[in-house]
């Protein structure tokens, strides 16, 4: 189940083409008042359910921790993983970081990308220094050198942190202007070996 929990830009469902209702509204009112219908408020697609975000473009009354453990133990009691976005960890309260088995750091892979990637890993492991943390750099340039450099330098800051990187993909971008799934690929294939990682973490 993927949760799109982001309060600042919502657009997980918009950019798979969903509806913006049910969203994360319904899926918390359901979870705390009636759990079984809470696959009313989840969308299906494929093999994929999706909880769309919040449809008031962030200028609504926030979302309490409470709804959102609520939400996402409810949840997780009818999938295997729940993937959360919880959008800039500035906005994210520390409570509920620590309701996450791994917290996975996403950054541009440019080099403002990447200093802003470092700095925002230290402010996590400063506030949660047990937290199971991977950083994600997204499509570093391409060639080998600049991967590496990119590497080293996430690597010379942290170097007991996992770090991934992952490529640009072109049917992915084909996919995301249509609103659909991207299968197969180089992009789906780093995707796997990031979850492997986490679940190296977690075992």
């Amino acid at each position: 189940v993927l949760v799109d929990m982001d309060p600042v830009w919502p657009s997980i469902a918009q950019r798979l083409d969903l509806g913006v209702h049910p969203n994360i509204r319904t899926a918390i009112d359901h979870a705390l008042h009636n759990p079984d219908r809470l696959t009313e408020a989840v969308h299906e697609l494929d093999e994929l359910r999706v909880v769309g975000g919040r449809a008031d473009g962030g200028q609504g009354a926030g979302i309490s921790r409470h709804e959102s453990t609520a939400l996402i133990d409810s949840l997780g009691t009818t999938a295997d993983v729940v993937v959360a976005d919880l959008g800039p960890l500035r906005q994210v309260e520390g409570g509920l970081i620590r309701e996450f088995d791994t917290v996975i750091v996403v950054g541009a892979g440019g080099p403002v990308g990447v200093a802003r990637l470092i700095k925002t890993v230290g402010d996590l492991l400063a506030g949660h220094q047990h937290q199971s943390v991977l950083a994600v750099v997204n499509q570093p340039g391409r060639g080998v050198f600049k991967k590496a450099e990119t590497l080293a330098e996430l690597e010379a800051t942290f170097d007991y942190l996992p770090v991934v990187t992952l490529p640009f993909d072109r049917r992915l971008a084909d996919a995301v202007w249509d609103g659909e799934l991207s299968s197969g690929g180089a992009y789906e294939r780093a995707v796997g070996a990031m979850a492997d990682v986490v679940v190296r973490s977690l075992s």
